[in-house]
């Protein structure tokens, strides 16, 4: 974070993070930085205020500003299989100012440090299920309870960033190159970067999106016709029944996914893989086109 420094004029850097950047240099380097942090807790820390009193204990003292109600998402394990199917949770809000103090064992001189600390947790969860429990720090403004909802928000995009990231590097395989300039990584890493995008649509779509005949923008408005055409060529299906998740799979099995009932939903590396062979598809039948075009 000190290294990426300030944000260019006009626009506010704000720096989304899970337990493991709960530390004080971090909230140091952004406060000398002059840039936005917002972290999940990850140590119960001592606070100013009545002898031996803990961050958690301090927020759920506070009295509950608002509700939100959040989905979670699916959680799968490394094999791909479904774990925790998505859910709606409701969580109770609270928000608070809190000076926190430094840890007895931490090392360098530090002072007092003074964050914005938002608390939602799910007050009462299924039967067998684990409670959520957030309670995020901040150094952005959190006068309100709509602040504390912002602040929420950006914690909640985490997940998609995070699975960005596997994506481009599991999937596209962007560490992966032997190059001797690091401006062909980064070239590298640019048009990859856009690929694990449309991966990650092309699957978030196949789990809801209709045939084109019933919602014509839901695949067309990223994919071209030609690449439908294609798809509805090797599916033997007439163009307008193609459905996200048709195609899905079929690039998929063309990246080496079996399909069989009891498989999970495809993952990143057999989607690049098909991907890439179902590219070369589309430009052979380019060739064929009247204007000569993937378009």
């Amino acid at each position: 974070m000190d290294a990426i420094g300030h944000a260019p004029e006009g626009t506010r850097l704000i720096h989304v993070a899970d337990r493991a950047a709960d530390n004080f240099e971090l909230f140091e380097v952004c406060a000398k930085r002059g840039v936005g942090l917002v972290v999940r807790a990850h140590h119960d820390r001592r606070v100013v205020g009545e002898e031996g009193e803990k961050l958690w204990d301090r927020m759920a003292a506070q009295k509950v500003s608002g509700k939100r109600t959040v989905t979670a998402s699916t959680q799968r394990n490394v094999r791909g299989f479904i774990v925790r199917k998505p859910r709606v949770i409701k969580l109770e809000i609270r928000f608070a100012t809190v000076e926190m103090q430094v840890p007895w064992n931490h090392p360098g001189k530090h002072l007092p440090h003074t964050l914005q600390v938002i608390y939602a947790s799910e007050a009462k969860p299924p039967k067998g299920e684990e409670a959520i429990d957030w309670l995020l720090l901040t150094n952005e403004p959190v006068a309100s309870l709509e602040d504390a909802e912002r602040i929420l928000g950006y914690y909640e995009h985490r997940w998609k960033i995070e699975e960005w990231h596997r994506v481009l590097k599991e999937g596209c395989g962007v560490e992966k190159a032997n190059f001797d300039d690091l401006e062909n990584y980064l070239r590298r890493a640019a048009v990859l970067a856009v690929v694990a995008v449309r991966l990650m649509q092309l699957r978030d779509l196949a789990d809801t999106g209709k045939p084109i005949a019933q919602d014509p923008k839901a695949l067309c408005k990223w994919l071209p016709k030609l690449w439908r055409t294609v798809a509805a060529k090797l599916l033997k299906i007439p163009l307008a029944e193609l459905t996200p998740r048709q195609f899905l799979l079929l690039v998929a099995k063309r990246g080496g996914y079996i399909g069989r009932n009891s498989d999970p939903r495809p993952g990143m590396k057999v989607l690049w893989r098909g991907w890439f062979a179902f590219h070369l598809l589309v430009q052979g039948a380019s060739l064929f086109s009247p204007n000569n075009s993937s378009g």
